[in-house]
């Protein structure tokens, strides 16, 4: 689904599942997997976006955010700045260590980049 309120905001919501089922066991369940992702972009002007990625995967318990920001100096310039943050179940990660079906934070990232354009 894709939401455009605004000219400059827009949002989209995906919900991707799979299930496979042993027909010859049976019919018995081995995996169901469902994914939750929204995707949203604000435009503030022609050179300077914002892009929001949040994540859910149930087969892995786990989710993840990016935040980046880009600003377009020149067609062939372009500098991000960026926050990516993952979190999993804690006892998918280690049962002995976490103990807990609560999220933990498996990884935090904070990057920059600048691209440019060789010309010659």
């Amino acid at each position: 689904m894709t939401l455009r309120p605004v000219a400059r905001l827009q949002a989209e919501v995906a919900f991707d599942t799979s299930r496979f089922v042993n027909s010859c066991a049976g019919d018995v369940e081995v995996s169901d997997v469902k994914i939750v992702r929204a995707f949203t972009t604000y435009q503030f002007t022609d050179r300077f976006l914002l892009r929001n990625i949040v994540e859910y995967n149930t087969f892995s318990t786990r989710l993840g955010g990016n935040l980046l920001l880009t600003y377009r100096i020149n067609a062939g310039t372009v500098f991000y700045l960026g926050y990516d943050d993952h979190y999993q179940q804690g006892d998918h990660i280690d049962a002995d260590r976490f103990p807990t079906p609560d999220l933990r934070r498996t990884n935090r990232a904070i990057f920059t980049k600048l691209q440019y354009l060789f010309r010659y």
